[in-house]
């Protein structure tokens, strides 16, 4: 009883992170579904009727994407938020949030992030805030801005301008996957 107590408490997050990852970005007749895989989807303001996160935040736009790093780095682009709150949450497979970027962190200036697998072995070209190791090959983010005195078009304007990029594509060495 005890070992499989333990052994649900270990799969379960990883269960749901599959199924997640499944009505995000493959199963386009799921409400939940938002963008292909690797790239951000955005939401406009939650509501209780949501259920892509736990528990939404009602003042703010969501930007969410899970990304594979088996193959090579991503770089997330953030744009200067220096007005309102934002974060771009980390999480690995198991749910575990492992970093943030954001107005909390002093990332008001936007700019690019280096987000790298447990795995990839290389050297980063100049140019990024942060580096960020992820413990699983697959992340999932979470992006939130603020939603000031109800005008929701600022906060989602800021938010389309958040980018997900192979690392490949980032620096010319290949070109966009279509």
């Amino acid at each position: 009883y005890s070992l499989g107590l333990q052994a649900f408490k270990y799969g379960y997050p990883v269960i749901e992170m599959y199924r997640s990852r499944w009505e995000w970005h493959y199963d386009e007749s799921s409400t939940n579904y938002n963008s292909p895989a690797n790239e951000f989807g955005h939401a406009h303001r939650a509501t209780h009727k949501d259920t892509f996160v736990v528990t939404p935040i009602v003042d703010a736009v969501y930007s969410r994407a899970f990304v594979d790093l088996s193959d090579e780095p991503y770089v997330i682009e953030a744009p200067v938020i220096d007005d309102r709150y934002w974060t771009i949450q980390f999480c690995d497979f198991y749910t575990n949030s492992f970093a943030y970027v954001g107005a909390g962190q002093g990332d008001t200036e936007g700019g690019a992030f280096v987000l790298v697998g447990p795995s990839w072995r290389g050297v980063l070209p100049e140019g990024f805030n942060r580096a960020l190791k992820c413990p699983t090959p697959v992340a999932c983010l979470l992006a939130r801005v603020t939603i000031l005195d109800e005008d929701e078009a600022p906060a989602v304007a800021l938010q389309k301008q958040f980018k997900l990029t192979p690392l490949s594509v980032w620096t010319g060495e290949a070109s966009q996957p279509k």
